[in-house]
C-alpha cells in the first residue's frame, strides 16, 4: 500500500514544516510520498522550504503553480501524483493541519480490510482553539446533502480520482471539500467513518472556514446549483426514507415499531423492547442512532383502515405539521350518516376518543425525564389548553370504524412510563461521550431538512409508481369539473401513473367512494386564506390574495411530492406553480370554460391562469375551441394539450330504441333538465321554455340539480318539479333511460359532459350554442344548436315538433348514440400521457447525477 500526503501551501511556509514532518514522524517512508504544492506563494520562505525538504527526502515532491487557490492546488497535487507515483490513495493536509504518528499505519489497516469504502473521513482534534468533535455514524448521501460531515482531511482511493472526480475550482468561497464529496457521491463513491485517522486540525478565530461560514448562503446557492439534487424534495424525502427515517410508528397492539418517512411501506421494524434500547443508546450517541423525530402512536386496524380509505399519507402529514404550533396532536375517527368524507379543522382537544396521537422524539424526551408523570398526562387530556390539539375524521357510511379499539392515550402513556423506567435508562446514566457530536443528531434531521425549505414539514415519501400526478380540486361536489378530473385520474392510472387527489378549500368530498376509484391517495390542504379574492384584477377577473402574497411554503412542500401537478379550476393554487415549477415539477392548468359577467364579458379561470402562463408548463383544454381560445390570450402553442371531453358514463349493452323506449307509452315527449339550477345554466331560460310548454299535454318535465349560487329570483314553473341531484351511475342512467331530449340554455359552457353523456345514451342534445358545443353537436343531425339571441322561441318550437313526430325522435336519437360512441377518455388521454411523459424526462435530466439510492 503507498499513500500520498498532497499538502498544497500558500503563505504557511514556517507551518508547512510541522505539516511535513507530522507525516514523516510516522516512520514509514517505505510507504508515503509527500506531494507539496506551493501554490504561488509570493514568500521566499515557501519556496525555499519546499524545494529543501524534497532534496532532503527523497519521498517529498515539490511543485510549484500559478495561484490557483485551494481547489486548484489540490488538483494540481492529484494530477501530479498520477502521472508520477504509482499509489493507492491520497491524503490530504493542509499546511497548517497535522496528523498523528500512528496515522499511516492505521490508512493501511483501513486500506487493507474496507475494500468498499471509497474514501475515509475522521473525527476532528482542534488544536488552537481546542474542540474535539465525533463524527460517527454511517455515511449517508442524505445526511451529507443536509451537511458536510466529510473533512478535507480524508483518505480517499486512487480509483475515485481515475474516476475524474476533482475539487472544483468555481468554489472560491468555501466548501470546496463538500463539494468534492457531493460530486463523489453522484459518481456511486461511498464514504466510510474512520475515527483512528488521528487528523489535527489548526482552530484559529479567523481562517478561510470563517470566512466561508459567513458567506455561507452564497456559497450553499453555489453547491446547489451544482448539486441540484441536494434542494430537490423528492429525491431528499425518499434518501430520508431509505437512510434516516423521520417516523417511529408505534403499533401497540402489534408491540412494534416501524421507522419509515412514510406509511406505505417501512424502511425497519423492531420489537418495544429494541426501540427502548435504541431511544437510551440515541440519548448517549444522538449522531449514530435514529429514533425518528416524530413517535405516532395507533394500532394496526386503525393503521388498515386510512390505508384503505387512501388517507395515511395525508394524516401522518397533518399530525407533523400540527406538532409545529402543539405539544400533541391527534386524530378522532368516526363514520358520517353518508357517503361523504369530512374532516374538521383542529381544535384542542377535549377529552374523547382517540384514534392516533404524535409527539415529538425532544418533546417526548423531555417526557420520560420527568419524574412525575402528571404533566404529561394533563396533555393527553386537554387539561394545558392548546398543547393538544386533535382533528375529528368522518368517514364514509359503511366504513369499518366498529373494528377501531382505541385505548391510544392509554398505551401513549405506557409508553412514556415504560421508556422512562426501563432499565437502559438506568445504565445510561454512567455512560457520556467523550467529544462532541459533530456530525447531525439523526432524530433532528427531519428538522435541518424542514429549514432548508422555510421551517416548514415536507410530505412524506410516498411508494411511487414512475409517475405521481397530483389533480387539485378546489371542491369535490361532482359538477362537470370534478367529474372530468376523475374520469381523467383513472385513465391515467389505468397507464401506470399514481394518482393523487388534493382538496384545496373544503373539508368534505361527496360521494368518496367514486374518488376511491380513480385516486390511489387524498390530500386536504386545509387553508383557510384560500377563497379570498382582494388581490389584484388581471384583465378583469381578481386574483386570490394568496395566490400573490401569502405564505406559500407549507403547500409547496406537499405539493412538491408531485412529478405532474395539475390544477383543476383550483386558482389559488396557481400561485405556487412557481416554486414547484422550478424544483422540478410539471405543472399544468386544466381548463374548460370562459365565464361571463351580466355584461357578456369574459372573465374567470383562464384568464388567472393566463396570468400565471410564466409558472405553468402546460395548458390542458377540454376543447379545440378553449385551446384557440388561450392561445388568442398569449399562450405559447407548444404549452397547449387537447384532451377532449367523453362521456363518464358506460354505453349501455342494450340501447334504449332497442328496448323500444323512443317516447313515453303515452306519447308524450320527455325533456330532461340535469345540473346546476344557477345562472351560467340559463335557468330563466329554461323557467321560461317550460312555462310556455306546461300546458302542452305531450311534453313532460324533469329538472334534476341543485342551486350553488342563489341570486334570490322565484321561478315557480320550475321549483314545482326540482328533484335533487345524483351521483351514482346507475341512478344518473336511470334519468337518461327516461328522457328523450336533453335541454341545456346555457349562458356560457365548455364542452359539457351532460350533452356527451345523453348522447351516448340516445338522448337528443338542445342546446344554446355556446362554448365548445358545436365540437359535440351536429345541428339537425344529432341534436340541435340554437343561437341564443332567439332561444327560448326557438326551443319552445323545437320541442313542439319533436313530440309530433316520433319518427324523427328515433332517427335523432340513434344519430346521437352513434356520435357519443366515438368518443372515449381512453383516447383522450393519448395526447396528454405522451406530452407529460416526455415533460417529466426533460424535467428530470438536470437530475441525473442523483446519487442511486436503495429500494
Amino acid at each position: 500500500m503507498r499513500i500520498v500526503f498532497v499538502v498544497p501551501t500558500f503563505r504557511h511556509s514556517l507551518l508547512l514544516h510541522e505539516a511535513v514532518q507530522s507525516v514523516l514522524d510516522n516512520g514509514r517512508e517505505d510507504a508515503v510520498d509527500i506531494v507539496i504544492v506551493d501554490d504561488g506563494c509570493p514568500e521566499l520562505e515557501t519556496l525555499c522550504g519546499g524545494v529543501g525538504l524534497s532534496i532532503l527526502h527523497e519521498n517529498v515532491h515539490y511543485c510549484r503553480s500559478f495561484n490557483k487557490g485551494l481547489s486548484g492546488a489540490r488538483n494540481v497535487g492529484i494530477e501530479y501524483s498520477l502521472k508520477n507515483i504509482d499509489f493507492d490513495a491520497i491524503y490530504f493536509l493542509d499546511a497548517d493541519n497535522r496528523v498523528s504518528d500512528y496515522s499511516v499505519a492505521q490508512m493501511i489497516q483501513l486500506l487493507r480490510h474496507n475494500s468498499e469504502g471509497d474514501w475515509f473521513y475522521p473525527d476532528i482534534r482542534m488544536f488552537g482553539i481546542e474542540w474535539s468533535g465525533s463524527y460517527e455514524s454511517s455515511f449517508s448521501p442524505f445526511i451529507e446533502a443536509l451537511q458536510n460531515i466529510c473533512e478535507a482531511g480524508s483518505l480517499v482511493r486512487r480509483r475515485v480520482f481515475d474516476r475524474g472526480i476533482r475539487f472544483s475550482e468555481t468554489l472560491k468561497h468555501g466548501f470546496e471539500d463538500w463539494d468534492f464529496f457531493l460530486t463523489a457521491s453522484e459518481a456511486g463513491f461511498h464514504g466510510i467513518h474512520a475515527p483512528s485517522l488521528g487528523f489535527l486540525y489548526r482552530k484559529r478565530p479567523e481562517s478561510m472556514l470563517a470566512d466561508s461560514t459567513r458567506d455561507q448562503e452564497f456559497v450553499l446557492k453555489q453547491l446547489e446549483d451544482r448539486h441540484p439534487w441536494i434542494k430537490d424534495r423528492r429525491w431528499l424525502t425518499h434518501a430520508e426514507h431509505v437512510y434516516n427515517p423521520r417516523y417511529a410508528i408505534f403499533i401497540y397492539d402489534l408491540g412494534v415499531v416501524r421507522m419509515s418517512s412514510s406509511i406505505e411501506s417501512f424502511t425497519e421494524e423492531m420489537t418495544w423492547d429494541e426501540y427502548k434500547r435504541r431511544f437510551w443508546a440515541w440519548e448517549i450517541k444522538p449522531n449514530v442512532y435514529n429514533i425518528g423525530s416524530t413517535m405516532i402512536v395507533m394500532n394496526s386496524a386503525t393503521l388498515s383502515l386510512l390505508e384503505s380509505l387512501m388517507l395515511g399519507s395525508w394524516v401522518i402529514f397533518d399530525l407533523e405539521r400540527g406538532l409545529q404550533r402543539a405539544n400533541l396532536t391527534s386524530v378522532e375517527i368516526s363514520q358520517s350518516a353518508n357517503h361523504d368524507l369530512k374532516i374538521k379543522a383542529p381544535v384542542p382537544y377535549s377529552g374523547v376518543n382517540l384514534d392516533c396521537l404524535a409527539i415529538s422524539s425532544r418533546l417526548l424526551r423531555e417526557v420520560v425525564s420527568d419524574s412525575s408523570d402528571g404533566w404529561v398526562r394533563g396533555l393527553v387530556s386537554g387539561a394545558h389548553g392548546g398543547a393538544h390539539t386533535s382533528r375529528a375524521v368522518h368517514l364514509p357510511k359503511g366504513s369499518p370504524i366498529n373494528l377501531l379499539p382505541s385505548p391510544v392515550a392509554e398505551n401513549f402513556l405506557y409508553m412514556c412510563r415504560d421508556l422512562a423506567t426501563s432499565s437502559y435508562s438506568q445504565s445510561n446514566k454512567t455512560l457520556r461521550p467523550r467529544d462532541s457530536v459533530g456530525s447531525p443528531n439523526r432524530a433532528s434531521a427531519a428538522v435541518m431538512l424542514r429549514d432548508k425549505f422555510g421551517h416548514t414539514v415536507l410530505a412524506p415519501y410516498l411508494k411511487r409508481k414512475d409517475i405521481e400526478i397530483g389533480f387539485v380540486l378546489p371542491i369535490v361536489d361532482f359538477g362537470g369539473v370534478e367529474k372530468v378530473t376523475l374520469a381523467v385520474a383513472k385513465q391515467m392510472r389505468n397507464l401506470g401513473y399514481g394518482t393523487n387527489l388534493f382538496v384545496a378549500k373544503r373539508r368534505e368530498i361527496k360521494q368518496f367512494n367514486l374518488v376511491a376509484a380513480a385516486f390511489d391517495r387524498v390530500f386536504f390542504i386545509d387553508n383557510d386564506a384560500f377563497d379570498d379574492w382582494s388581490g389584484p384584477d388581471y384583465l378583469g377577473t381578481n386574483l386570490s390574495k394568496w395566490s400573490v402574497s401569502g405564505s406559500q411554503m407549507d403547500e409547496a412542500n406537499l405539493l412538491s411530492a408531485m412529478d405532474v401537478l395539475i390544477s383543476c379550476h383550483s386558482l389559488d393554487i396557481l400561485g405556487v406553480m412557481g416554486q414547484l415549477r422550478r424544483s422540478g415539477t410539471v405543472t399544468a392548468s386544466y381548463l374548460h370554460l370562459f365565464d361571463k359577467t351580466y355584461l357578456d364579458r369574459r372573465v374567470g379561470h383562464p384568464f388567472v391562469a393566463v396570468a400565471y402562463e410564466h409558472a405553468l408548463d402546460l395548458f390542458i383544454g377540454c376543447s379545440e375551441a378553449i385551446c384557440a381560445e388561450l392561445q388568442a390570450e398569449g399562450v405559447p402553442p407548444s404549452k397547449l394539450v387537447v384532451v377532449p371531453n367523453a362521456p363518464s358514463i358506460r354505453k349501455p349493452k342494450v340501447s334504449r330504441r332497442e328496448r323500444g323506449r323512443a317516447g313515453s307509452s303515452q306519447g308524450q315527449l320527455r325533456v330532461l333538465y340535469m345540473g346546476r339550477l344557477d345562472r351560467q345554466k340559463g335557468i330563466e331560460r329554461l323557467e321560461a321554455v317550460v312555462r310556455e310548454l306546461s300546458q302542452s299535454d305531450d311534453i313532460a318535465f324533469r329538472i334534476v340539480g341543485k342551486t350553488i349560487i342563489d341570486d334570490g329570483t322565484s321561478r315557480p314553473f320550475i321549483e314545482k318539479l326540482v328533484e335533487p341531484p345524483v351521483y351514482s351511475e346507475k341512478d344518473v342512467a336511470r334519468l337518461y333511460e327516461w328522457a328523450d331530449v336533453i335541454i341545456l340554455p346555457s349562458y356560457y359552457e365548455g364542452l359539457p359532459l351532460t350533452v356527451l353523456e345523453a348522447m351516448l345514451m340516445g338522448v337528443i342534445p338542445l342546446v344554446t350554442d355556446v362554448g365548445a358545443v358545436r365540437e359535440a353537436v351536429d345541428h339537425d343531425v344529432d341534436g340541435f344548436v340554437v343561437a341564443e339571441e332567439n332561444c327560448v322561441a326557438d326551443m319552445v318550437a323545437i320541442l313542439q315538433r319533436l313530440a309530433s313526430d316520433p319518427g324523427r325522435v328515433a332517427e335523432l336519437s340513434q344519430a346521437a348514440a352513434a356520435a357519443g360512441q366515438q368518443r372515449s377518455w381512453a383516447r383522450s388521454v393519448v395526447d396528454l400521457d405522451e406530452v407529460l411523459r416526455a415533460s417529466v424526462a426533460k424535467k428530470r435530466k438536470r437530475l441525473s447525477n442523483t446519487p442511486k439510492l436503495a429500494s
